[in-house]
């Protein structure tokens, strides 16, 4: 990608975007046209025959004349260039999809979605042990190499993100509004490092509202930028299904981690899982499929607390009894362990370990 804003297709495409913004038109002139030039060239006569509808041949010649200067000036003045799915740093896994975008916005570096990618997605409201999970397989997976892709949402996309950004790794996140938005506002910092460190990308132009319906359309890109999806919580009802079933479509391989089955966060990846997504339930199985090491030792502690928590989250009045320690003793232990974050509380303020 030059320097440029944008290219010479790219801004032809940003001109047919805002004379045509319906979805069907970009998706019919890449159906039946080999690019935006070849389009625009071809006699109304051959469009009509291949189904362009009369009705929008006047939109058509008003496009061929239209002048895009002044939204180029806008983009240029919040620092965000665009590329069409005809310029050659066109994500290629994202190009091979049935309905890719034909133009995209982004800030930041546009290099670290050509590195090997994968997905991570979840829902909004989650535990902490999902998040704490999150955190962990992108800090690894960006050590290794991989840019993690995610859509900036709270809960587990935040934990992807801050994990990778933690690790110093690689991190984009695909957004459902105009990249002169911040959405949600309490991921502000996030936004900021990926807008400078990492990458932010849209396919909505500056100004363009999170409306509702702009969020299913947006996962298919989030999908589509990887070879595999991993979910890490999800309601029955959560965007992130929407995202792994999208992947499923797009033949991307979809990873689930499993939760507690009476959690109404987990019920959509147990879910998963039992239709055949791969099961990661331990940072060994993201080891083995990504065939990566990890280099952080996981450190060996005799304390006979940690071997009690290895098998499921307690509260105090659990670990008391299971320990045989006194309260005094026991809460020493497990205050010094949460400093040296070892363990954490979840919400039902239970125990569980961090490694």
């Amino acid at each position: 990608m030059t320097d440029k804003t944008l290219s010479a297709k790219a801004s032809l495409w940003l001109a047919t975007k805002i004379i045509f913004p319906k979805e069907i038109i970009h998706r019919w002139i890449m159906k039946n046209s080999s690019g935006i030039n070849n389009f625009l060239a071809r006699p109304e006569k051959e469009l009509i025959k291949k189904g362009w509808p009369k009705i929008l041949l006047k939109d058509l010649r008003k496009l061929k004349y239209f002048k895009v200067e002044k939204y180029i000036r806008k983009l240029s003045e919040n620092n965000i260039k665009a590329l069409c799915i005809e310029d050659p740093s066109y994500p290629p896994l994202l190009k091979n999809i049935e309905d890719p975008p034909p133009l995209l916005f982004f800030k930041g570096n546009l290099e670290i979605l050509l590195k090997k990618t994968v997905s991570i997605v979840g829902s909004r409201k989650c535990s902490k042990q999902g998040i704490a999970f999150a955190k962990k397989v992108s800090n690894l997976l960006s050590k290794n190499g991989y840019t993690i892709i995610s859509g900036l949402a709270l809960g587990i996309d935040a934990a992807a993100h801050g994990g990778a950004i933690e690790g110093d790794g690689a991190t984009a996140a695909v957004l459902g509004c105009g990249l002169d938005i911040v959405y949600p506002a309490m991921n502000k910092e996030i936004f900021k490092h990926l807008e400078n460190r990492g990458c932010l990308l849209s396919e909505h132009f500056l100004g363009d509202k999170p409306l509702k319906h702009h969020f299913p359309r947006r996962n298919r890109i989030i999908s589509g930028l990887s070879e595999k999806l991993m979910v890490i919580e999800a309601g029955e009802r959560s965007g992130a299904l929407i995202t792994a079933n999208l992947a499923l479509e797009q033949g991307r391989e979809v990873l689930a981690v499993p939760g507690n089955p009476n959690e109404i966060y987990s019920k959509g990846s147990n879910r998963l899982i039992k239709d055949g997504a791969f099961l990661i339930d331990d940072i060994k199985d993201i080891e083995e499929l990504f065939e990566i090491v990890n280099n952080e030792k996981i450190p060996k502690y005799s304390d006979p607390l940690l071997e009690i928590l290895k098998e499921k989250p307690l509260s105090i009045e659990e670990l008391e009894h299971a320990s045989k320690d006194s309260t005094p003793s026991l809460l020493a232990k497990l205050t010094k362990l949460e400093i040296e974050k070892i363990i954490s509380k979840n919400e039902s303020n239970k125990y569980f370990l961090l490694f």
